[in-house]
């Protein structure tokens, strides 16, 4: 199925299971160049595959609004940031994450330098990764997250 097919021209479909699918992330408008969006799929799903109800959809769309709060947007920012699913930001999950927001541009001893650097500045415990409290403070302090984490539809 494109793209274009899942919702007919002219038409209006009102959703009513929770078992519908919503269109694949490579269609969603706004998100269709961003480099996480197999990761906020997954993040999203309930199962964790990336396949997505309705709810799961909406709840995506909730949480990406500009309205959404700040803790809120934060907790899954931190979600997709964990790709290892260890409810923590270790070095590796940095470096998932750096390349895809760099678009693979930098090398990788470039790629483990700002690692080194994130870690160095967040780590409020020492450990070597960031827990979601770490996480947490480091959004504090920058001020164009709540500006930069949405989806616009």
């Amino acid at each position: 199925m494109e793209c274009s097919d899942w919702l007919p021209q002219g038409h209006v479909v009102l959703w009513t299971r929770s078992d519908v699918r919503p269109p694949s992330p490579q269609c969603w408008a706004g998100v269709s160049d961003n480099p996480f969006r197999q990761r906020i799929a997954q993040v999203f799903s309930e199962d964790g595959d990336g396949h997505m109800t309705l709810d799961n959809f909406l709840d995506m769309f909730s949480v990406m609004s500009e309205m959404a709060p700040r803790d809120l947007k934060a907790y899954y920012a931190f979600k997709i940031y964990d790709f290892n699913n260890d409810d923590y930001i270790c070095a590796w999950d940095l470096e998932q994450t750096v390349t895809r927001l760099t678009r693979g541009e930098l090398s990788a001893e470039e790629v483990s330098l700002v690692c080194e650097k994130v870690l160095d500045e967040a780590d409020g415990d020492h450990d070597g990764r960031l827990s979601l409290e770490d996480f947490q403070n480091m959004i504090l302090r920058a001020p164009d997250f709540l500006s930069t984490f949405h989806i616009r539809i």
